[in-house]
């Protein structure tokens, strides 16, 4: 199933409550996670899938990084900044099917 920026902005929108910056290599709290993990099966049936494309953005941005990226995507109009976060994010849900 595709997903559109709204779809990925919901599915990402519980990531902007905490933050903490530079390349982060452990897991986000576990409410968020719990929290991405809730919104992303309500467009997608996947539990592993959901699971895969948040690892992708823990191990991409730490809460902090990820947050500022979160808010673009929320920001009207739309920026070139939030298009290109959005690619990102279609690249990694890709990758999740792919299995990469």
């Amino acid at each position: 199933m595709p997903m559109n920026i709204k779809t990925l902005a919901f599915l990402l929108l519980p990531l902007v409550v905490l933050s903490a910056c530079g390349d982060k290599k452990t897991e986000y709290p576990q409410e968020v996670r719990t929290n991405f993990i809730g919104a992303c099966m309500a467009q997608t049936p996947s539990e592993q899938m959901c699971g895969c494309i948040l690892g992708k953005i823990e191990k991409k941005w730490s809460l902090d990084a990820y947050t500022k990226l979160e808010n673009t995507l929320s920001e009207a109009p739309v920026s070139a900044e939030s298009l290109a976060t959005v690619e990102i994010f279609k690249t990694m849900a890709a990758e999740c099917t792919e299995g990469k």
